[in-house]
């Protein structure tokens, strides 16, 4: 079957399910300095997400890997992964990103920034402001 995937994803989909049922927007809680625009962050993700996650048996977990050699000395590689606790069925995927610097806080930077990334594709996530509207409402498109 796919790399991506356990052959059998029913129990793990109808789990996914019920937990994008309950999920809350991730919240916009910081601004980025340089653009000054608002995004959600990793912790705001893992709000947003977790208690669905925990309460339908999903088991989340990131962990870096080598990037692919011929991007190796500049990208980091990290791999998501949800696991259905009962079933043991799976599901991941695998985010690059470039490194901003060769150094620990660039390494850092890039963990974070792959983190979140990856996991509000993986679930679905979308973001809301925090302007004191219920955490379940999301703004309409115009």
């Amino acid at each position: 079957m796919d790399a991506y995937s356990s052959q059998d994803t029913k129990e793990l989909a109808k789990a996914l399910i019920n937990v994008q049922r309950e999920m809350s927007p991730a919240t916009k809680d910081a601004t980025n300095p340089f653009c000054k625009n608002k995004y959600a962050t990793l912790n705001s993700v893992m709000e947003a997400c977790r208690p669905a996650l925990l309460k339908h048996g999903i088991w989340l977990t990131q962990l870096t890997l080598p990037a692919p050699e011929e991007l190796a000395q500049d990208h980091l590689a990290l791999l998501t992964k949800l696991t259905h606790a009962e079933s043991g069925q799976w599901q991941s995927c695998l985010t690059i990103v470039p490194l901003p610097k060769p150094d620990p806080q660039g390494m850092g930077s890039a963990i974070t920034y792959a983190r979140r990334y990856a996991l509000t594709a993986m679930l679905g996530i979308v973001t809301d402001d925090d302007d004191g509207r219920r955490p379940n409402t999301i703004r309409k498109m115009a």
